[in-house]
């Protein structure tokens, strides 16, 4: 399975992207593997099909998690309480307290359209008036929860409606214990 890190350019992974099954240090193209830290070794320069990895997938996040995420009784495929870490603030047109996560475990991206792309970065929003992300102040906070089939935003911190797609309303907990209840209440 190949995580999703980075972006895609004109139909090319140009960075980002590492296999949960190899090790670090590990260039991955679409043509094959290269031991050789992501040269082409026929020409012994990098190569635009390279993919660059340097992280084990172990090592994704050296930091507590700032919160646990779940969908039960919304979504099923993130219905488990997920690890989430805050990346970034996000904005759009209407407000400024949008964030982008990253989760562990990732979504699955088949059903997408993304073959073995486990997707790991979503973007929550408040789903209620009068919350917000910046600080989050009360427990659980409701969100919408939306995947981001547009790269450009990563890099932009700002979006427009078109350049996202809400898959589900999520739950965010402060603890895994809280957001495990919630899961099981919803449990068939």
């Amino acid at each position: 399975m190949v995580r999703e890190f980075g972006r895609v350019r004109g139909g090319r992974h140009t960075h980002g992207y590492y296999g949960s099954n190899a090790s670090a240090r590990v260039a991955w193209s679409r043509r094959g593997r290269w031991p050789s830290g992501g040269l082409d070794p026929k020409r012994r320069r990098a190569s635009l099909l390279c993919v660059r990895v340097y992280t084990p997938a172990t090592a994704l996040m050296d930091r507590p998690p700032d919160f646990f995420m779940s969908t039960a009784g919304e979504y099923e495929p993130l219905a488990a309480p997920r690890v989430s870490w805050e990346k970034a603030r996000l904005r759009d047109v209407v407000r400024d307290d949008h964030m982008l996560i990253e989760i562990e475990p990732g979504l699955a991206g088949q059903r997408f359209g993304l073959g073995s792309i486990e997707i790991v970065q979503l973007i929550i929003s408040a789903r209620h008036r009068g919350r917000t992300l910046y600080p989050i102040s009360e427990w659980p906070l409701y969100v919408y929860v939306a995947r981001i089939p547009d790269r450009a935003i990563i890099e932009s911190l700002s979006f427009t409606r078109e350049q996202i797609e809400l898959i589900a309303w999520g739950t965010l907990f402060r603890t895994r214990e809280e957001a495990s209840d919630h899961a099981q209440r919803f449990q068939r």
